[in-house]
C-alpha cells in the first residue's frame, strides 16, 4: 500500500473528437474558443464562377418558373450565415485569420465579411494599437526547443532567443550546436552577444550604438556632409526622428521588407490629391489670371473643375487596381475629401490667401513645360540655404544645397503681418508646432528660406493644410490661428532661426558619425529597423542616465 501510494500516474486522457455539423445544427452550440481560417479574398466567401452546364442566367430562368435551383444570392447568404454564425458562438475568445500576402509575396486581403468586421471595430490601425490585430511577417516562425530536427533549426532558435524572439529561453538551440560541434554558428552567436553586452554597457554611446569612430570613415562622412551632398528635406527630418534610421536607411540603403497593403498607400493617396489640386487651381488660373483668389471665383465652375480633374487623374491611378470595390470607396471618399477642402478655402479662409505658385520645384532638374507638374518659376539648380551657426556666434554660417518641391505658394495680408506662405497639403496628420523647432519635421522651416531665395521676397511662414474630412491648417510662421482669428505670433524670427541652427546641429552629427538611435515609443514600434537596432525604453534610459 505504502508502495502505491507513491506512484503518480497521469490523468487519463480525453477523446478528441471533431464535430462536423450543417450550419442550422450549429446554431444551439457554443465553444470556448472559436478559430475561422482561411477568411481571404476570393476564398471566404468563394469568387463565384459559372458552371458549365447551368450559368446565373439559365438558373434565374428556371428558379422563375418554380424549379428549385440555388442561385449566386442564395450561396452568398448561406455563407454569410455561416459566418455570422462562427463569429458568435465564442464564450471567451475568437481568432479570425487570413493570409496578407501568399507564399510568393503576392498581396493578399481579407475576404469581404471579415473587412466588414475590421472596419466596424475603427480599421487596422485601430486594431494594432489596441492589440487586437497581430500582423505575422514572413520569416519570423521559430520553433519550439522540442521541435528541432536540423542544425539550421537549431541556429534559428538559439539566435531568436538571444534576441527574445523564442516563445521560451530554454538555450536548448544553443546547446545543441555546441554538441555538433558547429563553431561558425557559435562564433556569429558569440559577436551577436558581444554586441548585446556591449549596448547595455553605461556610459556613453560609441560603435555598438551607432557612433563611427573609424577614422577613414570619420573622414568620408566629413567630405560628405554638407559638402557633397544635396539635402532633402525629407531625409533631414528622417535624421530628426531618429539618426539610427537614417543611417540604415540613407547610408547602408537598407530596404525595409514590403507589406502588402489592403488600402491605397499614403504615400500613392498623397500623390494623387497634389496632382488633382494642381492641376484644378493651374487650369482655374490660366482662365482668371494671377494671383488667383478662390473666393471670387464661383462655386460651381469651382467644383465642375476640380470634378473633371479628379476623374481623369483617378482613372489613371486606379488602372489595374487589385480590389476594385475598395478602390472605388476610397476614390469617392478622397474625392469627397478634396470638394471640403477647396469649398472651405473659398468661403472661409481668415488669411484671405492669394495663390501664386503650384509645384514650386528646385533642385530636381525638370522644369515646367514637360510632363512634370511643376510651376514655372521652378528651377532644376538646388537652392543655397544659410544655416546659422549654434552656440559659436563667432562661426561662419553653414552653407547646404537643398532639393524639394513646393505644394503651393500663397500671399497673404494680415493686420499683424503680410508676406509669402508656404502651403504644404497633407493627406494624414498634421505635424504640430514643436516638432518644426525640434526637428522631427525639418520641411517648413527650410522651405521658407527656399522661396525668399527663389523668389526675391520675404516669407511669413508656412502653413499645413489638412486634406482630411476636418481641413485642419497648422501654421509656422508670424501669424497664428485662435478660434477662426488672425492673432500675431511673437518670436517667429527667433523660431525660425532656432529650427534653422537645429537643422544645422543634424548635419554637424552626420559629418561626426553620430547615428545613436533615438528611442520614441510611437515610432519605434512602426519602425522597420527596430530589431537591428534593438533599442528598447530601457537601454535608452541606462543611455540617457549615463551622459547626464
Amino acid at each position: 500500500g505504502e508502495a502505491l501510494s507513491q506512484i503518480s500516474l497521469a490523468p487519463a486522457r480525453g477523446e478528441s473528437l471533431v464535430d462536423v455539423l450543417d450550419v442550422l445544427d450549429g446554431r444551439a452550440m457554443r465553444w470556448e474558443h472559436v478559430f475561422l481560417l482561411g477568411l481571404s479574398e476570393g476564398q471566404f466567401p468563394r469568387h463565384f464562377s459559372e458552371t458549365s452546364l447551368l450559368n446565373e442566367a439559365d438558373r434565374q430562368a428556371w428558379a422563375g418558373q418554380g424549379l428549385e435551383l440555388y442561385c449566386r444570392d442564395d450561396l452568398t447568404a448561406r455563407e454569410m450565415l455561416l459566418f455570422y454564425l462562427g463569429i458568435s458562438r465564442a464564450n471567451q475568445t475568437l481568432t479570425l485569420s487570413y493570409l496578407h500576402c501568399d507564399a510568393a509575396g503576392k498581396a493578399s486581403a481579407a475576404g469581404g465579411f471579415l473587412a466588414g468586421v475590421i472596419d466596424s471595430l475603427g480599421g487596422e490601425e485601430t486594431l494594432l494599437d489596441k492589440g487586437c490585430l497581430r500582423k505575422i511577417p514572413t520569416g519570423l516562425f521559430v520553433l519550439d526547443d522540442d521541435e528541432i530536427a536540423t542544425r539550421g533549426e537549431a541556429e534559428t532558435l538559439a539566435m531568436a532567443e538571444l534576441f527574445g524572439l523564442g516563445s521560451k529561453s530554454t538555450g536548448r538551440g544553443m546547446g545543441q550546436l555546441a554538441q555538433e560541434d558547429s563553431p561558425g554558428a557559435l562564433r556569429r552567436i558569440a559577436r551577436g552577444l558581444w554586441i548585446a553586452h556591449r549596448r547595455w554597457l553605461r556610459g556613453e554611446s560609441d560603435e555598438f550604438d551607432g557612433r563611427i569612430s573609424d577614422r577613414v570613415l570619420l573622414g568620408q562622412l566629413a567630405r560628405r556632409f554638407p559638402g557633397q551632398t544635396v539635402f532633402s528635406a525629407t531625409r533631414l527630418s528622417a535624421y530628426g526622428q531618429c539618426p539610427w534610421r537614417f543611417f540604415a536607411k540613407h547610408l547602408l540603403q537598407i530596404e525595409p521588407l514590403v507589406d502588402p497593403q489592403r488600402k491605397l498607400e499614403a504615400v500613392s493617396r498623397g500623390l494623387l490629391c497634389h496632382a488633382v489640386l494642381c492641376e484644378t487651381l493651374t487650369e482655374l488660373s490660366q482662365r482668371h489670371g494671377l494671383p488667383l483668389r478662390l473666393g471670387d471665383l464661383p462655386e460651381d465652375e469651382l467644383l465642375q473643375t476640380l470634378e473633371r480633374v479628379f476623374d481623369a487623374q483617378a482613372e489613371v491611378a486606379g488602372a489595374g487596381a487589385a480590389w476594385p470595390v475598395l478602390w472605388e470607396i476610397q476614390r469617392q471618399n478622397m474625392k469627397r475629401d478634396l470638394r471640403n477642402y477647396l469649398l472651405a478655402q473659398r468661403n472661409d479662409d481668415p488669411l484671405a490667401s492669394e495663390c501664386l505658385h503650384f509645384e514650386l520645384a528646385f533642385g530636381q532638374g525638370s522644369r515646367a513645360g514637360g510632363e512634370d507638374q511643376a510651376d514655372r518659376a521652378s528651377v532644376p539648380e538646388p537652392v543655397i540655404v544659410s544655416l546659422p551657426p549654434g552656440d559659436q556666434s563667432d562661426a561662419e554660417p553653414m552653407r547646404i544645397r537643398l532639393r524639394g518641391r513646393i505644394d503651393r505658394v500663397d500671399r497673404v495680408q494680415t493686420e499683424h503681418g503680410d508676406g509669402l506662405m508656404v502651403v504644404d497639403y497633407k493627406t494624414g496628420r498634421l505635424p504640430k508646432y514643436a516638432e518644426n523647432t525640434t526637428g522631427q519635421n525639418t520641411q517648413m522651416p527650410l522651405y521658407i528660406e527656399a522661396i525668399r531665395q527663389l523668389l526675391g521676397e520675404d516669407a511669413l511662414g508656412g502653413a499645413f493644410h489638412g486634406l482630411g474630412s476636418e481641413g485642419n491648417i497648422n501654421l509656422f510662421a508670424g501669424v497664428k490661428l485662435r478660434a477662426g482669428q488672425v492673432k500675431e505670433a511673437k518670436g517667429f524670427p527667433e523660431t525660425q532661426a532656432k529650427a534653422l541652427q537645429t537643422i544645422g546641429g543634424f548635419i554637424a552629427g552626420m559629418a561626426a558619425g553620430d547615428f545613436t538611435p533615438k528611442y520614441s515609443k510611437a515610432s519605434c514600434s512602426k519602425c522597420p529597423y527596430r530589431q537591428a537596432c534593438a533599442i528598447s525604453p530601457a537601454r535608452a534610459e541606462v543611455k540617457v542616465i549615463s551622459s547626464q
